[in-house]
């Protein structure tokens, strides 16, 4: 879990310093931005177009996404079933390796804060496995979820599971 939590601080690390060079190059608007697209693509109108494709993709190709989730999202009938009978099978302390040996990967991996108001400090992870969500957002009776979340501390231990929905 260690190895996780460093790989996900280095891909968050050079996702930002991505973002702050996106920024400055277009905080000075098109007087700085004209002379560097022109001289990397030597001055061509579709060779332009194609850096600032390739910008965006090289911007974006490393953000942490696990899942894109369509809504309504229906897990398949398949990996529902090994959700719903695997997930008892998780005890409390298993690592994250053992958790990802008996369900498959999780759709999505949040942080897990400490229950307080005012700044939270992060105190694990959280692996989400989605059997049903009807919406992105909204409320609990939009939504009509039904997950398994399993808890890790940070040490990469199991500290919880929870069903919901079913």
């Amino acid at each position: 879990m260690r190895a996780f939590l460093k790989t996900m601080a280095l891909m968050l690390k050079s996702y930002l310093y991505s973002m702050s060079y996106f920024f400055w190059f277009f905080r000075f608007g098109r007087k700085m931005r004209t002379p560097i697209i022109k001289m990397l693509t030597g001055g061509s109108e579709k060779m332009s177009k194609l850096a600032i494709t390739f910008f965006w993709l090289l911007l974006f190709a490393n953000s942490p996404v696990i899942a894109e989730l369509r809504y309504p999202y229906y897990a398949n009938e398949e990996r529902a079933s090994l959700i719903i009978n695997q997930y008892t099978k998780i005890e409390i302390g298993s690592t994250a390796k053992e958790v990802l040996s008996v369900l498959p990967q999780p759709d999505e991996i949040r942080d897990l804060y400490e229950p307080k108001m005012y700044k939270p400090d992060i105190i694990g992870s959280t692996y989400w496995y989605i059997i049903q969500r009807k919406a992105e957002s909204g409320s609990v009776i939009e939504k009509d979820e039904k997950l398994v979340r399993v808890s890790f501390d940070l040490k990469g231990r199991v500290t919880k599971v929870d069903k919901w929905g079913f």
